[in-house]
């Protein structure tokens, strides 16, 4: 069994806490449920579960919808990979970075209290909404990776 590196399970914190940031704000279960974080050999592995929310590709697709509306969420996933990069390289305390650089957060609050019984079962609830769906499964079946 290979030794935990504590820097690197800090640094996890710190990327998955700036990712969380850049997430649409309207979407907590993209941003607190589908996000995964692994400590690996050669480093950090931080990804987005379609199974848990699929729609995630879907709102970073087009930057116009039908009728003419933008989509607001078009660019979350560059945003959350920039948030990621500046954050380790403040870890790190890279002396390149741009002053102007600055994470870019959409003010996403948490509702999920792990302290307060009883505050998780509406996320819980959406999560097999989520899953019983058939236009997700429907969709995911279409968009196999």
């Amino acid at each position: 069994m290979t030794p935990v590196n504590y820097d690197l399970v800090r640094l996890k914190s710190k990327v998955k806490s700036a990712m969380r940031k850049a997430t649409p704000k309207d979407t907590g279960n993209l941003a607190y449920n589908s996000m995964m974080g692994y400590v690996t050999k050669t480093g950090l592995k931080i990804v987005y579960r379609g199974s848990i929310a699929g729609y995630g590709k879907i709102l970073n697709q087009s930057i116009v919808l039908g009728d003419n509306k933008v989509n607001k969420h078009f660019g979350w996933h560059n945003r959350a990979n920039s948030n990621a990069i500046l954050e380790s390289r403040r870890f790190f305390k890279d002396q390149t970075i741009p002053k102007h650089s600055k994470i870019y957060n959409n003010r996403q609050e948490a509702r999920y209290n792990p302290n307060v019984p009883g505050s998780g079962k509406p996320m819980f609830a959406q999560k097999e909404k989520w899953f019983n769906n058939p236009a997700r499964v429907r969709f995911e079946t279409m968009n196999k990776v």
